[in-house]
């Protein structure tokens, strides 16, 4: 018998992925989540009721213990748009580890929900995960007519099963709680507009992780050919018409 695992995310792109594998796919079928305990709470009821739709044979939850917070003190490096500390030691090694023990690549296919709008993320994928076979069922898709909003349709009329609420809020993924180290000012834009509590949490952390790592900022800008650091406190008063209170540091650091 054959193995489909899944790398089942929280969003709809890889759960989507996992219903199609179930459904027409012989073999069975294996859900894995990484768990970068940075994530939004509706996630969590997601993934427990797109299990009840879905139905598969097993599902493993894996979490390192740490968020991307404590990738980053551990790491002593501020992720950002090139460089992402937090989805290596909290999603890709834990997750290679789990399989290369469990899973021979004589009879295991791997699963990812990379839609074809970004399928040139596949090779990559491709190439990181030999010999083990790898397959994205949704860049296979190309004549049907699924644009990005659709998918989210076709989700709930085949499954019934709410989508998570950060995309009823705007937001492109349901990852880490809306926050993404190499996301850019519009993502962290809406971050502040929607969850400004969370926002603010995030960006008293980029204060605190400077003890660390020095004059370092998840955002940058570019004025006149230079480029400068742009913190999210920084961002915040400039974007904010609500008179934000100020982001201070800890004051613990200063005993």
């Amino acid at each position: 018998m054959s193995n489909n695992v899944v790398f089942f995310s929280g969003g709809i792109s890889s759960a989507l992925t996992a219903l199609y594998v179930r459904k027409c796919i012989p073999g069975k079928l294996f859900l894995l989540f990484t768990d970068t305990l940075t994530e939004d709470e509706d996630l969590y009821r997601f993934i427990d009721e797109s299990i009840d739709a879905i139905k598969p044979d097993g599902v493993t939850h894996i979490t390192s213990g740490m968020n991307v917070w404590d990738v980053f003190y551990k790491a002593k490096y501020l992720g950002n748009s090139r460089v992402d500390p937090c989805s290596r030691i909290l999603k890709r090694e834990p997750a290679e580890r789990w399989i290369k023990e469990r899973y021979s690549t004589n009879n295991t296919t791997l699963f990812f929900g990379i839609h074809w709008s970004e399928i040139e993320r596949l090779n990559a994928i491709k190439s990181n995960w030999k010999p083990y076979v790898v397959r994205s069922p949704m860049c296979e898709w190309e004549s049907m007519p699924l644009a990005a909003g659709d998918i989210k349709s076709v989700w709930y009329n085949l499954t019934g099963v709410k989508i998570p609420r950060l995309y009823d809020m705007g937001f492109s993924h349901n990852n880490c709680g809306g926050f993404c180290c190499k996301a850019g000012k519009s993502h962290f834009k809406k971050l502040l507009e929607e969850l400004l509590d969370r926002y603010r949490y995030h960006a008293e952390k980029e204060i605190q992780i400077r003890s660390v790592v020095g004059n370092r900022t998840i955002l940058r800008e570019q004025l006149n050919g230079v480029k400068y650091m742009l913190s999210l406190e920084e961002f915040a008063k400039r974007e904010s018409t609500d008179n934000l209170p100020e982001c201070t540091s800890c004051q613990c650091f200063e005993a």
